[in-house]
C-alpha cells in the first residue's frame, strides 16, 4: 500500500481500533487515522474504538468522539487497526473486525505477521504514527491531524532518544511541527505527566533492562536474537535469576501485580504471568518457558 486512499475507494462505514491498555502511538495512530477520514472523506461514516484512553491524550481533537464499548451488531466495509502487533492485541472492537467486508493493519511491530487482508508493516521504523504519516498525502496533514501524529511519535521514540529514532523520523517531525502547534506542551504534559510517564518510559527502557539481564544488545527491539536468549522463568525455574526483577517491574506497569519487584519469582509472580497467559490466548502454566509464546506476547504488548 502507497497511500490510504487505495483502501477507502468505495467505502461507507469504517471502524478503526488499537490495542489493549492504548499508549501514545497508539492513540495518536487511531485518532489521526479518524481525523484524516473524517476531514478528507466526510462521506465515509467512520468510528474509533479505544480502550479507555488516559485524560493526558485529551489535547487530540474529538477524543469524545472515542467508543469504549461495542455498539451492537456491525458490518463495516472496511475495519483497520494501528499500533496493533496481533489480532488478540486488538481491544473492544474484535468482534467487528471478524465480521467487517475488508480489513487492513497499519503497524510496525517487528513481530507482525499478518493478520488483516491488507497488511502494511514496517518493523524497521520508529512507531505507527510514523508508518501512518507515510500513507497521507503530506499537503493534507493539517494541524489537527499532525498533533495526534506528533504525540505517538513522541512517546515511542522516548522524546526521539530511543535508538528507533532516524533522520526520517527527525524529519517527519519537523514538518508536523511546521503546521503551528505548541509541541512543548505536548511533550510536558503527555509524555513527562506524572500519571504517564511509568507507562511511556517502561515500555522500552524496561525491555531494555529485561534485555541486559538476558545478555543481548539492550535496544529496546525484540527480534530473533533476544527471544533466542530467553530462558525459562516460574517460581520453581530460575525463580532468582537476574532477569526475575525487571519481568516484576514490567508486569506491574502492565497491570499484572506482582507485588514488590525483589527480584525473587514467588506466588504473586505466579498470579501474574497466570494471569497474564489467560488474556493473551497462552497456554496457562505460570511459567515463561524458553523461546516459547508467552515470552514473545510479552516482549511485545
Amino acid at each position: 500500500m502507497e497511500n490510504i486512499a487505495e483502501i477507502l475507494e468505495g467505502v461507507k462505514t469504517m471502524g478503526i481500533g488499537g490495542h489493549i491498555r492504548p499508549d501514545g502511538d497508539c492513540v495518536g495512530s487511531c485518532m489521526a487515522l479518524y481525523l484524516y477520514v473524517k476531514t478528507y472523506y466526510p462521506e465515509i461514516q467512520a468510528d474509533v474504538y479505544l480502550d479507555n484512553p488516559k485524560p493526558v491524550f485529551g489535547h487530540i481533537d474529538c477524543m469524545d468522539e472515542i467508543k469504549t464499548e461495542l455498539d451492537g451488531d456491525k458490518e463495516y466495509d472496511l475495519f483497520v487497526t494501528c499500533d496493533v502487533s496481533a489480532r488478540d492485541r486488538l481491544a473492544i472492537a474484535g468482534p467487528y473486525f471478524d465480521t467487517a467486508k475488508r480489513t487492513a493493519c497499519i503497524d510496525h511491530h517487528i513481530s507482525n505477521s499478518g493478520f488483516a487482508q491488507v497488511n502494511h508493516i514496517r518493523g524497521e521504523v520508529s512507531s505507527a504514527c510514523e508508518v501512518l504519516y507515510g500513507l497521507f498525502d503530506p499537503e493534507k496533514v493539517v494541524r489537527t491531524i499532525a498533533v495526534p501524529i506528533y504525540t505517538g511519535m513522541v512517546h515511542d521514540t522516548g522524546v526521539f532518544q530511543y535508538s528507533s529514532t532516524s533522520p526520517e523520523t527527525m524529519r517527519i517531525a519537523g514538518e508536523l511541527m511546521k503546521t503551528g502547534f505548541n509541541f512543548s506542551k505536548i511533550i510536558d504534559e503527555s509524555f513527562f505527566n506524572d500519571s504517564n510517564i511509568k507507562e511511556t518510559k517502561s515500555k522500552n527502557d524496561y525491555i531494555k533492562v529485561i534485555q541486559s539481564a538476558l545478555g543481548v544488545t539492550a535496544d529496546s527491539i525484540v527480534g530473533p536474537k533476544t527471544i533466542a536468549a530467553t530462558i525459562t522463568v516460574s517460581k520453581t525455574k530460575n525463580n532468582r535469576h537476574a532477569v526475575v526483577k525487571p519481568l516484576q517491574e514490567y508486569l506491574n506497569y502492565l497491570g499484572y501485580n506482582c507485588g514488590n519487584a525483589d527480584g525473587i519469582a514467588g506466588v504473586k509472580f505466579d498470579s501474574a504471568i497466570k494471569q497474564f497467559q489467560k488474556d493473551n490466548g497462552c497456554v496457562v502454566d505460570g511459567e515463561l518457558t524458553a523461546k516459547k509464546t508467552t515470552w514473545k506476547k510479552l516482549l511485545t504488548v
